[in-house]
C-alpha cells in the first residue's frame, strides 16, 4: 500500500464512495478511510430500489449478476414511510 495520496477521504458511505470511486477512474491515488469495519450490518443496505443496478453501471461497477445471485432475499410488496410527528405515508 502507498504512503502517498493525492486525496484522502473521509466516511466510505455512499457519498464517500461514490466520490473514491469517481477520483479513482481519473487515475488519481486515493485513500478511502471509515471507522467501521466493512462489510457491515446497515440498515439502508437492506431495501435496494429496482434502479440501483442502473446507477452502479453508471460508475463503471458490473454487479446485477451479484445482487442476483445473493441470498437472501425477501420480497415485499409495500412500505410505509413514518414522520417525527408519527404521520405515515404507505406505498403498496
Amino acid at each position: 500500500m502507498s504512503s502517498t495520496y493525492d486525496v484522502i477521504i473521509s466516511g466510505a458511505g455512499p457519498a464517500g464512495s461514490t466520490a473514491a470511486l469517481h477520483l479513482k477512474s481519473s487515475g488519481l491515488r486515493v485513500l478511502l478511510l471509515d471507522k467501521a469495519s466493512f462489510p457491515r450490518d446497515k440498515i439502508c443496505g437492506d431495501a435496494l430500489s429496482g434502479t440501483v443496478g442502473f446507477e452502479l453501471s453508471k460508475l463503471g461497477l458490473d454487479v446485477i449478476d451479484t445482487f442476483v445471485r445473493t441470498e437472501p432475499k425477501q420480497t415485499t410488496f409495500g412500505l410505509r414511510f413514518i414522520s417525527p410527528g408519527r404521520h405515515t405515508f404507505d406505498l403498496n
